[in-house]
């Protein structure tokens, strides 16, 4: 419940807020509650399901997206002090196209 609420109305964790990064859809919209419950609960269950391989992908996905991302159609991406961060996740340092 507490990862589903704060990710619904603040599109991040409190976790997520001390680091300075938040969920968002491709479309660089608020996901929607539907959207966090699968990314959540059911989407991060499978990602830990056999030996966490569906965590391990981000490390070799070329946009850093776990299974439940992929599942979810949602992204992670840098924020500081409320402005779009520079860092880039995306390859050949290209800026973040879903910002």
């Amino acid at each position: 419940m507490y990862f589903v609420s704060l990710t619904t109305i603040y599109n991040q964790t409190l976790g997520k807020m001390i680091v300075g990064i938040k969920v968002r859809t491709f479309t660089d919209e608020k996901p929607s509650w539907e959207d966090v419950l699968l990314r959540e609960g059911i989407g991060k269950g499978i990602s830990a399901c056999i030996f966490f391989i569906g965590y391990l992908m981000a490390a070799f996905d070329p946009t850093k997206r776990a299974l439940h991302d992929h599942l979810t159609n949602m992204v992670v991406v840098w924020e500081a002090n409320g402005r779009k961060a520079v860092h880039s996740p995306f390859p050949n340092g290209e800026t973040n196209p879903f910002l």
